[in-house]
């Protein structure tokens, strides 16, 4: 067996300044030890307390409502968010299979596409990504391709997709590298595949999976299943959660335990990181539910949510959406710096609706909120600002 080598890098670390003085408080101390070629943040903090302002988002505008205009009434899930340029926001609306602008101020401009296959519109449009000449691609991943606008929403051509996007409803981000090149995904029911694709659709290289984890109600029938059933193991089945990083690595984690491992895409791991202050624990009407559900299905492995979705910052910050009870969305939100410490947590007015896109660019972050009777509300913050 490989001898692994566990060395103390900085004995007790702290919080930066910038973080801690915008507190007010006293930081909370981490540790970091190299294990091998793995850098392990420990932080040592057992309670959550509030992050600093200078790590909290503040609300700029929001976008959608129960009784808003046409063009600010989304009347399903929004998938994909983003900050593009000159300040405006871009929102893809996957049910009336448009993509809508809005200005820095959160006034509608345009909207462009419709529904078909046809040159500029839209049969399974899944995420936005512009590319550093300033174009936007649309992957479609059950049309097989991508549409390309320029930035003002015009269209200019269509690329081929060679590779099957997904099934069931997952999210499919995508967004384009240093180098220029695409990262797109593949996704299917045993997990995801990141794939750098260049400009003609030529896949240039794929990367180790990301296995999503047994999946009880796969090829399982379930007319006539005990809702309950369906609806523990839909909330409690451990499964995965991942986002891509601004430098190219990806930030992964399991949704029944604290613990974020950054690896890159060829599956190396860069650094983990751990904490005490969100014990995987069933309130009393999960553990309830969770007692009836087993002694009827005893071989289906359940356990308590604590993460709901990851967002990697372009400053090298991680905020984590944390679950509600019953595995619900959840206002909470843990950040963590780039050494991997543990910086406070705040809440949001708005949940954040799970498996949506969320963008971060100059310190602007974007997302689909939840709003009343569950009506998405697309939501722009500034960290610190």
């Amino acid at each position: 067996m490989r001898k692994v080598r566990a060395i103390l890098l900085a004995g007790i670390l702290w919080a930066g300044p910038a973080y801690s003085s915008a507190a007010g408080q006293t930081p909370a101390a981490f540790r970091v030890d190299t294990v091998g070629s793995v850098l392990v943040t420990k932080n040592l903090v057992t309670r959550p307390y509030s992050a600093p302002g200078a790590v909290r988002p503040n609300e700029v505008f929001r976008i959608g409502s129960v009784s808003g205009e046409a063009e600010t009434f989304f009347v399903g899930p929004l998938m994909s968010v983003s900050n593009g340029p000159n300040g405006q926001l871009w929102v893809l609306d996957q049910l009336a299979y448009v993509v809508r602008v809005f200005d820095r101020d959160g006034s509608f401009l345009r909207e462009f596409g419709r529904a078909g296959r046809g040159p500029g519109e839209f049969e399974s449009p899944s995420a936005l990504a512009w590319s550093p000449d300033g174009r936007l691609w649309v992957p479609e991943p059950f049309g097989g391709r991508y549409s390309v606008f320029d930035s003002l929403g015009t269209f200019e051509k269509t690329v081929p997709r060679p590779f099957l996007g997904g099934v069931n409803r997952r999210v499919y981000p995508a967004a384009f590298g240093a180098d220029g090149l695409l990262l797109d995904h593949a996704s299917d029911r045993e997990g995801a595949v990141i794939i750098r694709v260049d400009s003609t659709g030529t896949v240039l290289e794929s990367f180790p999976p990301m296995l999503y984890g047994p999946n009880p109600l796969a090829g399982t029938l379930t007319v006539g299943r005990d809702p309950e059933w369906i609806d523990a193991i839909r909330r409690f089945r451990p499964s995965l959660r991942w986002t891509l990083a601004p430098d190219g690595t990806l930030w992964m984690a399991r949704t029944n335990s604290l613990r974020l491992i950054n690896r890159t895409l060829e599956g190396d791991t860069l650094r983990i990181i751990e904490t005490l202050h969100r014990p995987p624990v069933f309130s009393q009407a999960e553990r309830d539910v969770v007692r009836r559900v087993s002694r009827m299905y005893e071989s289906i492995t359940l356990s308590p949510m604590v993460i709901q979705s990851l967002h990697a910052s372009d400053d090298g910050l991680l905020f984590v959406q944390i679950a509600g009870e019953m595995g619900e969305s959840g206002r909470e939100i843990d950040v963590f710096g780039q050494e991997g410490q543990y910086l406070g947590s705040f809440e949001l007015e708005l949940p954040i609706q799970p498996l949506s896109q969320s963008h971060f660019v100059g310190g602007y972050f974007s997302y689909v909120g939840i709003g009343p009777f569950d009506v998405p509300i697309v939501v722009r913050t500034r960290v610190g600002g």
